[in-house]
């Protein structure tokens, strides 16, 4: 077994504008990684 197959799979939450990447083991979240989301499209390169 690898360091990697022992992580759990990423999970995804999502919110509307905002949302999570993230694994939980034993009902608890070991890591995450959080956004937001904007509506901005006249920002150049969108």
């Amino acid at each position: 077994m690898t360091a990697a197959s022992a992580l759990p799979p990423i999970a995804h939450e999502d919110n509307a504008s905002r949302g999570a990447f993230y694994l939980e083991q034993g009902g608890r979240r070991l890591a995450e990684m959080t956004y937001s989301r904007t509506n901005d499209l006249n920002r150049p390169g969108f």
